[in-house]
């Protein structure tokens, strides 16, 4: 056995130099590093680099050139108007027409049946005003963007942070997934209570038999039952109306908690500014 290994080989043998067992050509590093074994010797070659494309595209099939073109595109691209501070990248943000079309939709849940063209503008105005650069107004509501504290970024959720110590687009995106999924909850909680209140407004209360009321005394006998009348004798009975009065009590309350028309939606600005910030 040990007589194959190559580490076993004595000098000057004949296999003393070869890397592999064998003679055959072993490629390496998409075919950019050959290794060739001899009898006496081994040979290592790396290609030239310079060969691994031709008119600024890299030969087909050679793994190792195939990151050139990216390489050589992002070299080529133009760094100079790039921005670097928080300020610029949102005031570069806002030249995109994707955010006036997002304030837009926004307005529009405030004002659904509004003059589209009248929201378009007043989302031009609200973006102009908030980061035009020759307005006090956006330096001060940058300020109170930077110091607005949100939760989930952290391991506890409900610890909260200022966005400006906030360094890493997953720390914002977690954020954003925390007042989503509280807002979900809230729904859901929401949407439970809607049902349980629709559910006691459509049952209908059943009277009390004779003899529940028969036994009921003093300020007890209500509920389905009332007093026939205000003698020495009076007696506990069955109030015959009772059924009839309650469901139109419950109809008459659920209109009044139905006088709306419309859902409303409270907008939290902080999931809005931190939608904001990812996207940019």
């Amino acid at each position: 056995v040990t007589a194959k290994c190559i580490l076993f080989q004595a000098a000057g043998a004949a296999g003393a130099a070869r890397f592999y067992q064998h003679q055959t050509k072993v490629t390496h590093l998409g075919g950019y590093l050959e290794i060739t074994s001899g009898a006496g010797r081994t040979t290592l070659e790396l290609k030239n680099l310079n060969d691994i494309a031709q008119d600024g595209v890299h030969k087909s099939g050679q793994l190792l050139g195939e990151i050139y073109t990216p390489l050589a595109t992002l070299n080529s691209e133009d760094t100079t108007e790039i921005k670097t501070t928080d300020e610029s990248i949102i005031k570069s943000a806002a030249a995109a027409s994707t955010l006036e079309a997002a304030v837009q939709e926004a307005l529009k849940l405030a004002n659904a049946d509004g003059d589209q063209e009248k929201l378009k503008e007043e989302a031009a105005d609200i973006i102009k005003e908030f980061v035009g650069s020759e307005n006090p107004k956006g330096s001060k509501a940058w300020e109170k963007l930077k110091s607005t504290k949100v939760k989930g970024t952290e391991a506890k959720p409900e610890t909260e942070k200022e966005l400006k110590d906030i360094t890493y687009n997953a720390k914002l995106v977690s954020a954003l997934n925390y007042y989503i999924s509280s807002a979900e909850s809230k729904l859901q909680e929401a949407e439970t209570k809607l049902a349980a209140a629709k559910a006691a407004a459509e049952k209908v209360p059943t009277a009390p038999k004779p003899d529940e009321c028969k036994a009921k005394k003093g300020d007890t006998c209500k509920d389905g039952c009332k007093w026939d009348s205000d003698g020495e004798n009076k007696k506990c009975v069955v109030d015959p109306n009772y059924t009839k009065k309650q469901v139109d009590e419950a109809a008459a309350k659920d209109d009044k908690t139905n006088t709306t028309g419309s859902n409303s939606f409270v907008i939290n600005r902080a999931p809005l500014w931190l939608a904001f910030l990812i996207l940019a």
